[in-house]
């Protein structure tokens, strides 16, 4: 290779143009004198379109007295008109009442307290007539009655209390019982589950030992091992498909379940509501404790009778907001125990991939080693051929000249023996060599690709160079041994084509 020769640089400095300094202090001194003269100009220009301020009075009217003559005959025309005055309304002493809300009230409530008064008049009168003995009796009496039906009324209240209670303990325990059922199938299925699960994962890992096996005694048949794992993992995930769907049919029969019981439970409060104490209290009616619109209230019923009510529906309220929170735990374990199954699923799965995508690693990997070997091998073996043939032409100056003709035709023979069989041979190991390659390179990257390219092209430009200084030393000592051009170029193009495959 001939070295590497180095050209000296010089650098050339641009000369500084003359309009740089050729201003000069007259010149800088008459341009300021030709802008004061343009200014001037301008200013005179200025003066001359310009209009000169003129002080003047301002022109005054000479018919002022007319004017007052004419304004003074107006006013008295004006005097004389008499215009008519406009009448005053006359006031009304009684209106008519517009029937709104508040004047209804005001009238109602001067109705009611003028019934009080006529009330109280003939109380009034009653007692005057009557003594006070039989009046008192009577007061008694109702007292009595009145507080003998509030009795009553708290002991249904109580026991009504008491029953709501007991129902709503028998529900609590019930749903309790329901669903220490259901987590003891759900563990039971779930054992099953891992079960299944564990033999599938020994069979799987079975049938990929035995995929292996054949792949490394088989390793021609690797397109079918190949679709073979494809038509595995189908399987595979058809399987898991089907487990994903019996998962849902399960939880959607548990919803159904769950609404079952959310139906039971309406019904039982909606018997209660129906209950025989609450009919005969507001009727045919639907009637909402908590809401206060109505007006009516004190008139239907008395303030114990609303506290105790108020006290019953906070406390249904209660259970029912207990009951839909559990309900919506319930769902959120449920949905959480599918989503880590499904996670744990995926997970299974990408690891058996990545097992799959290392296993191939190592096989090319070994396979690359293995053309890299053979590559050394061959290579080996045309450096021992070329040795060899130097040496047999190096013995064969030193022989006499008689016997020339016989040694240098049995070498012609040996040479195109070694060129056909190594012609063949090479082509054909090399083209397997090279669709092996082809397919490795593929799956590799791009930089181990380069690098590969460049060792091959730098070994190849010194085999080319090196064949070339053999073919020169070659063409001289024929030229000694007297060999045809033919035979020799024919040597020379079988040593070129097999150095650069």
């Amino acid at each position: 290779m001939p070295e590497e020769s180095t050209s000296p640089v010089k650098f050339q400095s641009k000369p500084v143009p003359k309009s740089t300094y050729s201003n000069s202090l007259t010149k800088i001194e008459q341009l300021k004198k030709h802008r004061k003269e343009k200014l001037k100009e301008k200013s005179v220009i200025e003066q001359a379109n310009s209009k000169i301020l003129k002080l003047t009075t301002d022109s005054r009217p000479a018919h002022i007295d007319r004017i007052r003559q004419e304004l003074a005959e107006a006013e008295q025309n004006i005097q004389s008109q008499q215009f008519k005055a406009v009448e005053v309304p006359v006031a009304k002493t009684e209106c008519a009442v517009r029937l709104t809300t508040a004047a209804i009230l005001r009238e109602d409530a001067l109705v009611r307290r003028q019934q009080q008064r006529e009330v109280e008049l003939i109380k009034e009168f009653e007692k005057g007539l009557y003594d006070s003995k039989d009046f008192d009796k009577w007061k008694d009496k109702q007292h009595e009655s009145e507080r003998i039906a509030k009795e009553m009324q708290m002991q249904q209240l109580k026991l009504q209390t008491q029953q709501t209670l007991f129902t709503a303990k028998k529900a609590v325990q019930h749903n309790k019982q329901l669903k220490f059922k259901e987590t003891s199938i759900s563990k039971e299925e779930q054992k099953q589950r891992q079960q299944q699960k564990q033999e599938e994962d020994d069979s799987t890992l079975e049938k990929k030992k035995t995929v292996v096996q054949e792949v490394q005694l088989n390793e021609l048949n690797a397109v079918e091992a190949k679709k073979q794992r494809k038509e595995e993992n189908k399987s595979m995930a058809i399987e898991m498909n089907q487990s994903a769907q019996r998962l849902k049919e399960e939880h959607e029969r548990q919803k159904i379940e769950e609404m079952r019981q959310k139906k039971l439970l309406i019904f039982f409060f909606e018997k209660i509501w129906c209950s025989p104490f609450f009919k005969k209290t507001l009727g045919e009616r639907q009637f909402d404790p908590t809401s206060t619109a109505d007006h009516r209230l004190l008139t239907e019923m008395s303030l114990i009778e609303l506290q105790t009510r108020l006290a019953h529906c906070k406390l249904l309220h209660k259970a029912e907001v207990s009951h839909k929170k559990k309900q919506i735990q319930s769902a959120k374990k449920s949905k959480h125990q599918i989503l880590m199954w499904k996670a744990q699923n995926l997970s299974k799965i990408r690891n058996l991939r990545k097992q799959a995508v290392q296993e191939q690693k190592i096989k090319n990997d070994a396979k690359l080693e293995k053309l890299k070997a053979a590559n050394q091998s061959k290579q080996r073996l045309f450096t021992l051929h070329t040795q060899q043939l130097y040496k047999q032409m190096e013995e064969a100056k030193l022989m006499e000249q008689e016997d020339t003709d016989i040694k240098i035709q049995a070498i012609k023979q040996q040479q195109k023996k070694l060129t056909q069989i190594a012609s063949d041979n090479d082509r054909r190991k090399w083209q397997s060599y090279m669709q092996s390659v082809q397919r490795v390179a593929k799956e590799h990257q791009t930089k181990t690709e380069n690098d590969q390219n460049a060792q091959l092209t730098l070994r190849s430009k010194e085999a080319v160079q090196r064949i070339k200084n053999n073919t020169i030393a070659k063409d001289s000592k024929a030229r000694h041994l007297k060999i045809s051009d033919e035979t020799f170029g024919e040597a020379k193009q079988a040593a070129l084509e097999t150095a650069q495959n």
